[in-house]
């Protein structure tokens, strides 16, 4: 399960990040070719970053997503790639609890 963390240093509206992120949402699950229920995308604002930095299982997609991500990101808010950063994280299903369990276990009891 992919875990997208993305942070910026330009505030939004409540209702711009809503918006946002249900796009952005679409946008990822096209992108990294995952059902929208299969990841976790966490947006926040923090006025002093400054960095760009992305982690990812592969640097062949890490650098793929993170061309894509940052293209969508300016496209749709205007936010250039020096003003937020992308860590793409996917530690396996065996390492993210949800629901008292893994996802893993949960899986396997399906």
């Amino acid at each position: 399960m992919p875990l997208i963390t993305l942070v910026t240093n330009v505030k939004l509206s409540e209702d711009e990040t809503r918006s946002f992120v249900l796009r952005f949402s679409k946008f990822c699950s096209e992108t990294i070719e995952k059902p929208e229920d299969r990841f976790s995308i966490d947006f926040n604002y923090n006025r002093r970053s400054i960095q760009q930095m992305s982690r990812n299982t592969t640097p062949e997609n890490a650098q793929k997503w993170a061309e894509a991500f940052f293209k969508f990101f300016e496209a749709r808010l205007g936010v250039p790639p020096d003003r937020g950063h992308f860590v793409f994280t996917d530690p396996g299903d065996q390492f993210i609890g949800v629901g008292g369990s893994t996802v893993a276990a949960l899986q396997a009891r399906r």
